[in-house]
């Protein structure tokens, strides 16, 4: 693991336990999503537009564009079950669930598939991570005797996290498509991709717009800017080094779960926590 890697991988945690806590504070749906969506792209055109004009082509071909419509896919789908996650559980439930679930299948992925091989230190750094943030998930279960509705949503959404994680990988790495440009590409897909489905959910759209704008803002900024750090960080580093790295968003989810959300801080978190740190030292030493 960089020290670049490693300085991209931490703001991208923080802005993702950002939006996440936007996302369940708002409500969340269908039309919240697709008007975040929408303000992402006003933020990545621009700066699609100037890295573009930076790396040359920016890496946009026909196979490039394939590529976008089957992320946009995967993200699209993995937001829609996220939403409805945080509808049916807590976040604390549905976030550490799906984001622990998320890394460990995609770190024995990355080996399987990518033919990557971690160092021991890693492999360890790892382990205890998404055991520390599975422990936080299950715990917060058990307290909170949560809807077992958002804990089967959680699980999927763990699996496309996995899943997009592997494919992302493969764009920006072995395509070599510019992070921002790519990120651009994906939200401009499934604009399109969705539009069908709230075509019809004119009202529901404007009435989110009127009421969310706040959150709608919170979402469209923080959401780009956490992938785009992180898409960069998959360019200088292995996926088995990168995403159980990125699990440092649960210690900012935990501190803005009590700070905006009114979650309790206990002492199984905060070991969780210590755990967490722990196995991102040993991920950097790796």
């Amino acid at each position: 693991m960089t020290a670049a890697a490693l300085a991209l991988v931490i703001p991208s945690a923080a802005a993702h336990a950002g939006w996440n806590t936007v996302a369940k504070s708002s409500g969340g749906g269908l039309a919240f999503v697709y008007l975040g969506g929408l303000v992402s792209i006003v933020v990545l055109v621009p700066a699609a537009i100037v890295a573009s004009a930076i790396d040359g082509t920016g890496g946009i071909d026909a196979t490039a564009v394939a590529w976008m419509f089957g992320a946009a896919c995967l993200h699209g789908t993995y937001l829609l079950t996220l939403q409805r996650g945080y509808r049916a559980a807590d976040l604390s439930v549905v976030y550490p669930l799906a984001r622990g679930t998320g890394p460990l299948l995609s770190f024995l992925a990355a080996i399987a598939i990518l033919g990557e091989s971690p160092t021991a230190p890693a492999v360890a750094g790892a382990a205890l991570i998404v055991g520390a943030v599975l422990a936080l998930g299950l715990s917060a279960m058990r307290r909170a005797h949560a809807d077992r509705a958002g804990i089967g949503w959680a699980l999927v959404t763990g699996v496309l996290i996995a899943g997009y994680t592997i494919w992302d990988k493969h764009a920006v790495d072995g395509l070599d498509i510019q992070p921002i440009v790519y990120l651009c590409g994906i939200e401009l897909a499934r604009a399109l991709i969705f539009l069908p489905l709230v075509v019809r959910r004119r009202d529901e759209l404007a009435a989110v717009w009127r009421t969310q704008r706040g959150h709608l803002a919170g979402f469209g900024v923080m959401a780009p800017l956490s992938y785009v750090l992180f898409l960069s960080a998959l360019a200088l580093a292995p996926v088995t080094s990168v995403a159980p790295l990125r699990e440092l968003s649960i210690l900012f989810g935990v501190v803005l779960g009590g700070q905006f959300l009114a979650e309790k801080h206990t002492w199984t978190r905060a070991g969780a926590a210590a755990a967490i740190v722990a196995g991102v030292a040993a991920i950097s030493i790796g």
